[in-house]
């Protein structure tokens, strides 16, 4: 494996713009078939003693995977590994020890892919980049090079050692914001699952006092009229706002659990209308009385392989943003945010509207520009829309278009490719 050298670019034009593409760090990969053993692929790493990383071609629609020699070692260090996986194919060490693979298409910008690649937990952080070109077999982008080629796009995007300053403290803000909302994940994994426990014991009982007034009704309305008014008309009544309230406690719950499940948070078939109605439940308190939350979402929706936490995050955003606009909208106009998913043509549409302020034309070109806001100081740091633009275009693989005018409202158009 031969990767390209990132050469220090000090005095002279920069080498690398934010307009680079990951494909112009990729160098050749060891690329083996999807088909090979695990004993093949542990002869190929005994044959390149320097080879720190090699790729499974992907078929069938499947995407490369990628072994590092580290991990793969560690496997092949299990007791009679000769005897129980050498002679498998590949599948059984991806299933077990694989980790996850970071693959981007050649043309996807450097600062965004640096992004995502940093945001890796503990050693998997130092895994190379797989890259899918046009034509021709994976290559591969280490991470050593993704740095440096990171570094020469700041300094060379930077305008002022002030300017630079100012962004890197609004990095370390973003960066705080993302640690506690963490911790808050955590925090509600953690409340939904002892809270479930409750919600148990009140629904059998709820469901007991139902029952209870079936059985004895009768006899309780022969004692009289006080009995008659308390028991026949109130009792029933009562149940009934009890269960209610229970089943929305339920969803709340389900929802907080869906939002911060750690395994919401790798690849794998997700139902798009799913990761919306989570997005729902967790921000119908942040509608204030008078708005109008529509939803018209399509049966047997397909699913779409992405990461479901981060695409309920990415609603998430998108709808706060439409709270907002709504809100600060004429008064006297209809207060309406709409959602609509469909799918045609191996693609799963949403559509996300609203009828608030709506933005101006160059306004709405710059909404996934990284720190750019209209809202006041205190208000927010402008990373909504830009972490929304990442989750859709480098994780799910997807396109997204926002049209706005002012005093009309605004549409936020995602399409994801379906499986």
């Amino acid at each position: 494996m031969n990767l390209k050298p990132v050469e220090r670019s000090l005095g002279v034009q920069p080498r690398f713009t934010t307009k680079s593409t990951i494909g112009e760090l990729a160098g050749p990969a060891v690329v083996l078939p999807d088909d090979v053993t695990l004993r093949e692929v542990a002869g190929t790493f005994f044959a390149r003693p320097a080879l720190t990383a090699l790729v499974i071609d992907g078929s069938g629609g499947r995407e490369p995977a990628l072994i590092p020699r580290g991990r793969f070692t560690e496997f092949q260090s299990r007791p009679f590994f000769d005897e129980l996986f050498a002679g498998k194919p590949v599948d059984a060490y991806l299933h077990k020890a694989g980790g996850e693979t970071l693959v981007f298409e050649a043309d996807a910008p450097i600062y965004e892919v640096a992004e995502i690649a940093l945001d890796r937990d503990g050693a998997a952080v130092y895994d190379p980049i797989v890259v899918t070109p046009d034509d021709g077999p994976p290559t591969l982008a280490d991470m050593r090079d993704l740095v440096r080629a990171q570094a020469e796009i700041l300094r060379s995007s930077s305008r002022n050692a002030n300017e630079t300053l100012s962004r890197f403290l609004k990095s370390q803000e973003e960066l705080l914001q993302a640690r506690k909302m963490e911790a808050v994940g955590t925090l509600s994994a953690g409340l939904a699952h002892e809270l479930n426990t409750p919600l148990q014991f009140l629904g059998s009982n709820v469901t007991f006092l139902e029952s209870l007034y079936e059985d004895y009704h009768e006899a309780f309305a022969a004692l009289g009229p006080s009995f008659q008014e308390d028991w026949c008309e109130e009792y029933p009544s009562a149940v009934h706002d009890m269960q209610m309230g229970l089943a929305r406690m339920a969803e709340i719950v389900a929802a907080m659990k869906t939002f911060s499940d750690r395994e919401g948070t790798s690849y794998a078939q997700i139902d798009v209308n799913e990761t919306i109605r989570t997005a729902v439940t967790l921000i119908r308190g942040r509608i204030r009385q008078g708005a109008d939350l529509r939803l018209e979402l399509a049966e047997s929706l397909p699913e779409v392989r992405g990461v479901a936490n981060s695409l309920a995050q990415a609603w998430v955003n998108v709808l706060t943003n439409a709270i907002q606009a709504v809100e600060s909208s004429d008064p006297e106009r209809p207060r309406i945010i709409s959602i609509r998913s469909t799918a045609a043509d191996g693609t799963v549409t949403v559509e996300i509207a609203d009828t608030g302020t709506g933005m101006a034309e160059d306004v709405a070109a710059r909404c996934f520009e990284p720190f750019f806001t209209t809202r006041p100081p205190g208000h927010g740091a402008g990373q909504g829309l830009t972490t929304v633009h990442r989750s859709i275009t480098l994780e799910h693989r997807g396109r997204i278009e926002i049209e706005s005018a002012p005093g009309v409202g605004t549409t936020v158009h995602v399409a994801l490719p379906a499986e």
